[in-house]
């Protein structure tokens, strides 16, 4: 089946993934000139392959919309009144904006440190109650049962009916490839991913690192500080001060050099290179995906 929304294919190793993701479907590939030293804002917008990987915004509620429909009216049939999720109305709107090496916005790491402004969890959730069973209806949802009230139940339960009428064919392992982009196999795990090779990167590494030492923090990659003060599920919202002293430096260091602006060029550089190498692979992905959006619109507009 077609994947409706996903990080950047090419995401550096240890990066955070590409944020407000909202892509045009109908793009080509395109993004920064391939030329020379890159003046690419902070806040870096498409690079070539988001094409390919994202919906945009009003596509992926209509896919939304459809596939809730759709496992709605198949849970009916089985005499369950399902009632979806609401649909994420989270995304702001904008373009994808990729961080090659963390955010570089002084002001959000003064009142944020590396923690994002969105986070609102001080602990994890409690886990519910585990009694090693299921409802009859979560088994029909999700295909734990093979037959339920004299019916057989789809391939995958009412969901996988659902992905099946909505989302179409799974991507062939060219496709899946291409999709991947240049860091297919997930091998790099070089700082800045594949284009972290690249020499303008690289020299923009050691002026960062140099740009740090002399700030007071002797970190080696940009991922250094983050790893030190984030832990996971369960951390305080609020930054400490050592934390944000960290990040101050770190994001007034990376826009000095400007480090994410020249991995960004670097990134658009190697994406085009791949986009022209995987081009009928990727032109299919786009037409699978293009299809996927006139059946769930079909879908919507019928009401089932």
């Amino acid at each position: 089946m077609v994947l409706t929304g996903c990080s950047s294919a090419s995401a550096p190793a240890g990066a955070p993934a590409a944020a407000n993701a909202k892509p045009n479907a109908n793009a080509k590939a395109g993004g920064a000139p391939t030329s020379g030293g890159s003046t690419a804002p902070k806040d870096s917008g498409s690079l070539p392959m988001d094409a390919y990987i994202f919906l945009s915004d009003k596509d992926q509620r209509v896919v939304q919309q459809a596939m809730s429909l759709v496992t709605r009216d198949c849970m009916k049939r089985f005499g369950f009144d399902y009632q979806p999720p609401a649909p994420d109305q989270s995304s702001s709107g904008d373009s994808p904006k990729h961080y090659g090496f963390g955010v570089d916005d002084v002001k959000q790491a003064q009142l944020w440190g590396y923690h994002s402004p969105q986070q609102q969890v001080t602990q994890p959730a409690p886990a519910e109650p585990d009694d090693g069973k299921s409802s009859p209806s979560h088994l029909v949802l999700i295909g734990g049962v093979k037959s339920a009230g004299g019916q057989a139940v789809p391939e995958g339960g009412c969901k996988g009916e659902a992905e099946s009428k909505v989302l179409g064919p799974d991507l062939s392992k060219d496709q899946e490839t291409a999709l991947s982009g240049p860091n297919a196999d997930g091998k790099d795990t070089t700082p800045g991913g594949p284009a972290g090779h690249d020499p303008r990167v690289q020299d923009a590494l050691k002026a960062w690192k140099s740009c740090m030492n002399k700030a007071g923090f002797n970190y080696s990659v940009p991922f250094d500080g983050p790893k030190q003060f984030l832990k996971g599920p369960g951390q305080a919202v609020q930054p400490s001060a050592p934390e944000i002293a960290s990040a101050v430096a770190d994001a007034t260091c990376k826009q000095q050099v400007n480090l994410n602006g020249i991995w960004f060029q670097a990134e658009t550089d190697l994406e085009n290179t791949f986009i022209e190498q995987h081009a009928t692979a990727l032109n299919e992905v786009q037409k699978q995906r293009a299809d996927e959006v006139k059946r769930a619109a079909a879908i919507v507009a019928s009401g089932s």
